[in-house]
């Protein structure tokens, strides 16, 4: 699914850049950084975990304007829920922290779409494990002078071998230009 989904990707970048003139970017390297909430989807993580909020930043080289790959470091605490069943078991709250791969491309009209892929960490009461980790996000960027504010909806996911988490959220970053 995933391959498939990012050979139509990389099948539509390639023919919407078709023609296009290639200019040179203001700046080869960019970087942002910003808050970001998430909220659990599947309903083993829903059932233990209420929202997350965190920080997430990007370090990325442009190849042209419009295309860009780099590197995204993310953090998330999501915070667990009370417990509601008959025994004493209790949840506790969880940390997410994530090293990715980064690809983007930015369209015209300041619209963007990027998916980034690597490890995630997940740490809950004092044990951690490693997973890879996958996301998708779609934005729209906002310029005031020299400075860029974009706010994108991602989707998240973190797999190992059957166990999956994902999650949904909205992520602001700033840009430096």
């Amino acid at each position: 699914m995933l391959r498939t989904l990012t050979f139509f990707l990389f099948l539509s970048f390639s023919l919407i850049s078709a023609g296009q003139q290639v200019k040179a970017p203001t700046s080869k390297m960019k970087f942002d950084i910003g808050p970001e909430i998430s909220y659990p989807l599947n309903s083993d993580f829903h059932t233990t975990h209420s929202i997350g909020f965190g920080a997430t930043s990007r370090a990325a080289y442009y190849f042209t304007d419009e295309i860009s790959t780099g590197i995204r470091v993310g953090y998330d605490y999501f915070i667990s829920r009370k417990y509601a069943g008959p025994s004493v078991d209790t949840y506790y709250n969880l940390t997410w922290t994530s090293f990715l791969a980064n690809f983007q491309y930015d369209f015209p009209k300041n619209v963007y779409i990027g998916g980034d892929a690597g490890v995630g960490l997940l740490s809950i009461k004092g044990s951690s494990n490693s997973m890879f980790n996958t996301s998708l996000y779609i934005g729209k960027a906002v310029t005031f002078g020299k400075s860029t504010l974009g706010i994108s909806l991602h989707w998240t996911q973190a797999r190992e071998s059957s166990d999956r988490n994902e999650t949904v959220g909205i992520r602001a970053a700033y840009r430096f230009n």
